[in-house]
């Protein structure tokens, strides 16, 4: 088979990577799982024809001397390398738990960098240059990775996991300094069922192939398989989403969160969509799922709904999909124990998110009876209340785990119970609730049973720890144009997170400053980085104050231009699809960013400097075939650019300070 070759090893080579695979396993749970490498086996058998590629293993110290493994690799007609492993014959009293496969072994030089399936898109740096990096990380948002190595655009490989059912699965992600190599494998978790103990083959092939270009080539490999996924197929489309202009996320009163909304529709002139948390009595992320009554009252609460309603202002309310507090008083009285998540180990999978009150939220199973009553039945409240939109956070960016829950009738391990599960939770909430619109936390393949998704990678300098990737809207090049609908960021006009009164006031920041001026790119930067990549625009916090004080009237009139402009060219914006970025050009400057969130503390806030093209842009193509550049400008200065478009065809334009412009070819 062209391009690949087979050392004596049995590893395979393909150009300039090394494939193999490992199995993790162990006798029982309290043991700490072993690894077995093709090197261990004790025979190797290949076979080639000039499609395939078969190969089997035989024999070893832990599984007997019938136990094999076979992998199989055959090339499509686009050169993709599509591989399926299986294994049989174990007769040993270790028990396989995990499948390596594709290992993929590559060289990584200075400037190499990984695309990670984590929302939009993430490409990490992982060269020479950069410190010892392990992870084990889940396909968040997509079933697919890239590997750029190197800068010279000659060894780029695309990964991905043709699994129609989104079986449970992560990956491994690590690279070394020295001797600068990268490692990349999918994870495959095996059902621990008596019958895969013995045989067990995975139920999808995983694709490698060798290609040129960037990250938006690596989207469109994946796009060719994902858009003839049921998911894709069976997508939420509704014309309610596709009518919004901005998203307001705002959290507190209905006195606090409704009169900017209001105000934002009259003065730009487009529908304006409320995502409204901190309406529940609870304090946020505490005591979840106990949202129910309203924090002032259930008839308030039905008139702000209807208030807003009146207005043809949406609204969807708060709610967390997947977690319970485990440190409140109905977490025992509940049986959360029966509806719980817990790690090989048999701990709770639980984290602390919120700092000031120190309660810890556990992440649920998809097979969680006694949660999934209490949330069916605020759902119903939020309903008669005339709520037309929910939102479930997390369920979209966490509801993928391997549990090992004894109480649960799914096997231990892998499975498709997670995704199972979760549909069909969030699938009675729509049977039993129609008039709602569902939404949920980050870029997922749930498109089919959610409406809208909220996704903050265009706000990433200022929410995520680490700073040595760079975001890009792979999902967008993947879906965009569907009717999938994704908005969000957190730009905040003042850099001022809201502040929930139920915390401890010792915990609140006590000396603001001007932060606009000091960081006076980044708002504009959030802005228009949202419209360009085809999200819904949003702004976080508003208040009538950024409209009135002339403190704020920069960022004020810059979110009606934004609001307007991405209302004004959904055909584009929405409706399009994504082309390629590449043949723009313009200069660029220096982004300070503070980096701020909910629960960072007054000593803890950090800054980060970039370097960003002064004019964002993108490319897009409308359903009814017309191409257009749209470019925008979040500098307070006049700016220049040139775009080569795919005929060759140059031309040069001049986009005035903090402005959007929308160019056709």
């Amino acid at each position: 088979m062209k391009d690949v070759s087979l050392a004596s090893s049995g590893l395979m080579a393909y150009h300039s990577i090394q494939i193999g695979w490992k199995l993790r396993c162990a006798s029982s749970l309290t043991e700490e799982l072993c690894c077995l490498n093709p090197e261990d086996m004790q025979e190797f058998e290949y076979r080639e024809n000039s499609r395939e590629i078969y190969c089997i293993w035989r024999g070893a110290e832990f599984a007997g001397p019938d136990f094999h493994v076979a992998v199989r690799w055959r090339r499509t007609e686009n050169d993709l390398l599509l591989g399926s492993i299986e294994y049989s014959g174990n007769s040993g009293k270790c028990r396989i738990e995990e499948i390596l496969f594709p290992f993929v072994t590559a060289p990584a030089p200075a400037g190499s960098r990984f695309l990670a399936p984590f929302n939009q898109g993430q490409l990490i740096s992982c060269g020479t240059e950069c410190p010892p990096y392990e992870k084990r990380c889940y396909y968040m948002s997509m079933q697919c990775a890239a590997l750029f190595s190197g800068t010279d655009g000659e060894d780029h490989y695309y990964f991905d996991c043709r699994d129609p059912e989104h079986c449970i699965k992560q990956f491994d992600c690590r690279y070394q300094k020295k001797p600068g190599v990268f490692e990349y494998a999918p994870v495959h978790y095996v059902p621990l069922i008596p019958e895969n103990r013995v045989r067990y083959a995975v139920g999808y092939e995983c694709g490698i192939v060798k290609f040129s270009g960037s990250w938006y080539e690596a989207a469109q490999l994946y796009r060719a398989w994902a858009l003839n996924q049921s998911w894709f197929v069976k997508r939420r489309i509704s014309p309610v989403m596709r009518g919004i202009g901005i998203w307001v996320w705002n959290r507190g009163t209905a006195g606090e969160v409704i009169p900017p909304a209001e105000r934002l529709q009259k003065d730009a002139g487009v529908p304006v969509a409320l995502d409204w948390y901190w309406w529940h009595h609870n304090p946020y992320d505490t005591d979840y799922p106990d949202f129910w009554p309203p924090r002032h009252g259930v008839e308030n609460f039905r008139a702000a709904i209807a208030r807003l309603k009146s207005q043809n202002i949406f609204v969807q309310v708060y709610t967390n999909g997947m977690t319970w507090d485990i440190d409140n008083e109905t977490y025992e009285s509940g049986h959360g124990s029966g509806s719980i998540q817990l790690n090989r180990d048999g701990s709770p999978t639980a984290m602390m998110f919120n700092p000031y009150t120190r309660h810890h939220l556990a992440i649920m199973c998809g097979e969680a009876p006694e949660y999934q009553e209490k949330m069916i039945a605020l759902s119903k409240n939020l309903a008669s209340c005339g709520v037309p939109g929910l939102y479930l956070d997390m369920i979209g960016s966490a509801a993928f785990s391997p549990c090992f829950n004894p109480e649960h009738h799914h096997p231990y391990g892998g499975g498709v119970y997670q995704r199972e599960g979760y549909l069909n939770y969030v699938s009675r909430i729509r049977r039993e609730n129609p008039e709602l619109l569902l939404s949920t936390e980050y870029a997922n393949e749930m498109m089919d049973v959610f409406d809208s998704m909220i996704v903050l990678d265009s706000s990433a300098e200022r929410c995520y720890k680490r700073d040595d990737f760079a975001p890009v809207p792979a999902y967008s090049a993947v879906y965009h144009g569907s009717g999938i609908t994704l908005f969000g960021n957190y730009a905040l006009p003042d850099f001022i997170p809201p502040w929930d009164p139920t915390w401890p006031a010792a915990d609140r920041w006590k000396r603001e400053k001007n932060w606009n001026t000091l960081f006076d790119k980044q708002f504009f930067f959030e802005m228009a980085r949202t419209v360009v990549w085809g999200m819904q625009p949003c702004v976080c916090n508003l208040k009538l104050e950024h409209a009135d004080n002339p403190a704020f009237a920069a960022e004020y009139t810059f979110i009606l231009e934004s609001a307007r402009f991405y209302y004004a060219h959904r055909d584009f914006l929405y409706d399009g699809t994504m082309l390629s970025p590449e043949g723009f050009q313009c200069g660029s400057v220096v982004v300070d960013f503070m980096k701020r969130g909910i629960f960072t503390r007054e000593t803890e806030f950090k800054t980060v400097s970039r370097k960003y093209p002064a004019v964002l842009h993108s490319v897009w193509c409308s359903p009814a075939g017309r191409r257009a550049l749209v470019a925008a400008n979040y500098t307070k200065e006049l700016q220049h650019f040139w775009y080569r478009n795919a005929d060759g065809t140059v031309s040069e334009g001049v986009i005035e300070p903090r402005c959007y412009l929308l160019q056709e070819f």
